[in-house]
């Protein structure tokens, strides 16, 4: 796995809490399938959630004929950074669930990474976290709070709770003294709130059934900067990325935003099913992709997912796209 599918996977757990009636359940991390030309910059891993219920009905498709929103997107304030990293670790990706209750924060060096995970208590995965570190081999003491230190593969984590709700996961992977560091590390984490995703998108019309879930923003530096946001329910999940990085998309021609895109339908083939691919060249350079994961049940079988070409370019048009998201902190400390 590389170290980008890593950020991605770890940050895409954060929609496990996500569900608003506990219909959904994490259940598949899977990379699209594809024998298509595509190269696509901001979705290296989806989450698939499954789940028993009947299609989605959507909301009328037809795009807006005006004009179409460009002010600044809606971000995320993060809650915690760390304020002391070892020389040469410069933070390369930001993730959050919509409402702020699931974070994630990385630094790199080459191969060396250090992640700040905030949770809550509130998600089922973290219920138990205070009796866990309780019961933890290794305990360190964090500015006066319990932690409890562990290896794992590859690596280590050290988990605390700093205040009532709140579950802090540091990991460190190919950091060497790993001990000592992850616990400088935890000692300068402090509260944040200022801090922010800037993405540079936002979605506006989205089909019966589903809601913004989680946003990420990612790259090495800001000229490379990728956005992504998703959208999920039930058995169908929808994401959104804007990069410079070009999408070569094999397909039919369609009209997104007022420009010629290009519309992907899903192939099935023997590695099963690719996705559902909207793409489009913006101004500046950027690329706007849209994707529609398939759906596979446990036979191999394609389960129904209704986003279709028509809705894909419904969602594209009422978008709303930034023209300065802020990108300034990505490589830097």
């Amino acid at each position: 796995m590389s170290g980008h599918e890593e950020l991605i996977k770890e940050a895409l757990v954060l929609q496990a809490s996500r569900a608003p009636s506990g219909e959904r359940v994490l259940s598949v991390v899977r990379q699209p399938v594809s024998r298509r030309p595509l190269v696509l910059t901001g979705v290296v891993a989806l989450v698939i959630a499954i789940a028993v219920g009947i299609p989605f009905a959507l909301r009328p498709s037809t795009p807006d004929p005006a004009t179409f929103p460009a002010a600044a997107a809606a971000g995320s304030k993060l809650k915690y950074g760390a304020t002391w990293l070892p020389d040469g670790f410069r933070e390369r990706f930001r993730a959050s669930d919509t409402d702020g209750w699931g974070q994630v924060r990385k630094w790199a060096n080459g191969p060396m990474t250090i992640s700040l995970g905030v949770n809550s208590t509130r998600n089922p995965m973290w219920t138990d976290a205070a009796a866990n570190i309780e019961s933890g081999y290794d305990k360190v003491d964090i500015g006066g709070v319990t932690a409890s230190y562990s290896r794992i593969d590859g690596g280590a984590k050290l988990t605390w709770i700093p205040e009532p709700g709140t579950v802090l996961l540091l990991t460190l992977r190919d950091v060497p003294d790993m001990r000592t560091v992850a616990v400088e590390v935890a000692g300068s984490v402090r509260p944040d709130g200022i801090s922010s995703i800037s993405t540079g998108l936002e979605f506006g019309r989205l089909p019966v059934g589903l809601a913004s879930t989680s946003m990420q923003l990612s790259g090495v530096s800001p000229e490379t900067g990728a956005g992504e946001i998703v959208a999920s329910g039930g058995m169908t999940t929808l994401t959104a990325s804007l990069s410079r990085e070009p999408a070569r998309v094999d397909g039919q021609a369609v009209v997104v935003r007022g420009r010629q895109g290009v519309y992907a339908a899903p192939v099935k083939d023997l590695g099963g099913f690719s996705d559902g691919v909207l793409a489009v060249e913006l101004d500046g350079g950027r690329w706007l992709v849209l994707r529609s994961p398939q759906v596979m049940s446990a036979a191999g079988e394609q389960l129904p997912t209704p986003l279709g070409s028509s809705d894909l370019v419904a969602v594209a048009d009422s978008l709303t796209v930034s023209d300065t998201p802020d990108h300034s902190w990505i490589g830097t400390r």
